[in-house]
């Protein structure tokens, strides 16, 4: 279950890339002022990450990971549709604390189980950290041809690689 989790979780945090114009057009935005959107997610991610260790070592792990994956889902939800710039990067930012918690918490769990045996858990782990990028890609390219009813002949060059 905690692996489908990050594959989901990363599948979100990639997802940014490959929408980044379409956000700028929502909020009226150039490229140059809409790429501070990555800055914001992967700073607040540091944060969370060091938050993730404080809260699994204080409080109940379970209770941790589905209170972030359900800001996650929220958060998710409502930044396409802000039409605030300083709205959208608070929520990125929001959006990134929130998955940098998980990170660690997802890891923490997994060590807590498992113990000395944790090795090829964390491996598998971190194995859908990678698999959930390319699964973003995929599915970004997919609901975009049937958006704007237009076929990239470049979308299934993930493939190759």
């Amino acid at each position: 279950m905690l692996l489908w989790l990050v594959l989901d979780i990363r599948k979100a945090a990639a997802m940014i890339g490959p929408t980044l114009l379409e956000l700028g057009c929502v909020t009226n935005r150039p490229l140059n002022i809409m790429s501070w959107v990555f800055f914001s997610q992967a700073l607040s991610a540091l944060f969370g990450s060091s938050l993730g260790g404080f809260l699994a070592d204080r409080y109940d792990c379970n209770i941790t990971l589905l209170y972030c994956v359900t800001s996650v889902a929220i958060y998710l939800a409502i930044i396409p549709v802000c039409h605030v710039f300083g709205v959208m990067l608070a929520f990125f930012a929001l959006l990134g604390v929130h998955m940098g918690v998980i990170d660690t918490v997802a890891n923490s769990v997994l060590i807590k189980i498992h113990g000395k045996k944790v090795a090829p858990r964390l491996q598998s782990l971190h194995f859908f950290y990678g698999l959930g990028a390319l699964v973003s890609l995929s599915s970004r390219n997919l609901s975009s041809e049937r958006v704007h009813r237009r076929a990239f002949p470049e979308q299934h060059l993930w493939l190759v690689a």
